[in-house]
């Protein structure tokens, strides 16, 4: 098995990378004692967001995928002579882009599933209100029916 093909490896990585042990890192993050090792399959937005803003260096992109960089890029900003702004930045890698290209394919994508959702489930309701508001015809009707033929047996 390849070195951090995991979520759970990649997190063990970044931690022994910050020279501290698992317990410390989930003390400071506020997860609960022996969550690193209970990962399974992913970690949970609300988790993965508690990790971010105790380690916002670490590229959340880099751990939930593998690809990119497991530091995010530093920028520092200064002023040249003529005082216009220069960003100067490393670790900006095209993988970086293309995760970030990535995730923003994928929210666009499940935007449009959410509509054709949506969509879907407005015909649905009026469907089931027509049909409720059949229904309750025919019942009018039939209880009318039934009324007549009782009134007619007397």
């Amino acid at each position: 098995m390849a070195e951090n093909e995991t979520i759970k490896e990649r997190l063990i990585f970044f931690i022994k990378h910050l020279n501290i042990g698992q317990g410390k890192f989930e003390a400071q993050c506020g997860l609960a004692n022996g969550y690193v090792n209970n990962i399974r399959r992913s970690v949970t937005p609300d988790k993965l967001q508690q990790i971010a803003r105790q380690y916002p260096e670490l590229n959340t992109g880099w751990l939930m995928t593998g690809e990119g960089e497991m530091l995010k890029a530093t920028v520092s900003q200064s002023t040249q002579g003529d005082n216009s702004p220069n960003l100067n930045g490393d670790n900006i890698t095209y993988s970086d882009t293309h995760i970030i290209g990535k995730f923003l394919d994928e929210i666009a994508e499940q935007r449009k599933l959410t509509e054709s959702a949506q969509t879907c489930l407005a015909t649905a309701q009026a469907q089931i209100t027509d049909l409720i508001n059949q229904n309750k015809e025919q019942f009018a009707q039939f209880m009318a029916m039934l009324q007549v033929m009782q009134t007619a047996k007397v």
